[in-house]
């Protein structure tokens, strides 16, 4: 039995390590290895999500600003409410965390994220915006994303 758990976790692992893992933080990676099922979820729920964030990107109806602006508030609460519906918001909860501070390392090390420095005011605004996607995930279970969007 524990032969097969550690191939599983190796297998898991190995996917998790495939694709855009080089480019997170390692608060980011440490979550990831120790949430292999969630970190899976994370990069397919990512997957569907991009497309719904790219059209309110497109239309330019909130702002410009990737960063510190209403179009980011908007990715943070839209990411996080589609994670939440799938996944524990505890787990989303210590992703949102890891990925903060990741950012304020790169903020420290003067690392630019999206083309822009970080401030950290932006990170405190960015767990705010996670919270309350945890709440309109965990209230919106059962609705689409293009539901979910315009929520």
């Amino acid at each position: 039995m524990r032969i097969f758990v550690s191939i599983v976790f190796i297998l898991l692992c190995a996917e998790i390590l495939s694709q855009n893992f080089g480019s997170r933080s390692r608060y980011e990676k440490c979550w990831a290895i120790t949430h292999p099922f969630a970190a899976l979820k994370v990069r397919k729920i990512y997957k569907t999500c991009a497309p719904f964030y790219e059209e309110v990107k497109k239309t330019k109806a909130l702002d410009t600003f990737e960063n510190g602006g209403k179009l980011d508030a908007f990715r943070h609460t839209f990411f996080m409410a589609a994670f939440s519906q799938k996944i524990k918001t505890k787990k989303i909860r210590k992703l949102g965390i890891a990925h903060e501070k990741g950012n304020y390392t790169h903020f420290l090390k003067n690392i630019k994220e999206d083309g822009e420095l970080a401030d950290s005011l932006s990170s405190v605004m960015d767990i705010k915006n996670n919270e309350l996607g945890f709440k309109i995930g965990n209230t919106n279970k059962k609705k689409d994303l293009s539901d979910l969007k315009t929520w």
